[in-house]
């Protein structure tokens, strides 16, 4: 991972910060773009962790943030009903 995809990760997995907003890079209190924004997460860190020359490390990272995204994207879905 090159040292924009490790911020990123750090990030989303909560180490920025274990609100919404900031787990996704997003302004403090705008959730308009949230759910977006946590889907595409959720495919870009999917297409990394099935890259063919990841190593065993590189991949579980990857599956780590999809996890994360895919959770927040869960909270989303609670939060509508």
């Amino acid at each position: 991972l090159n040292d924009d995809e490790m911020a990123s990760l750090r990030r989303l997995i909560g180490g920025s910060g274990t609100d919404v907003a900031s787990r996704l890079g997003l302004p403090p209190g705008d959730d308009s773009d949230g759910p977006r924004a946590a889907f595409a997460a959720a495919q870009r860190w999917r297409r990394r962790a099935d890259h063919p020359l990841n190593d065993p490390f590189t991949a579980r990272a990857c599956r780590a943030a999809v996890r994360s995204a895919e959770a927040i994207i869960a909270e989303y879905a609670r939060s509508r009903r």
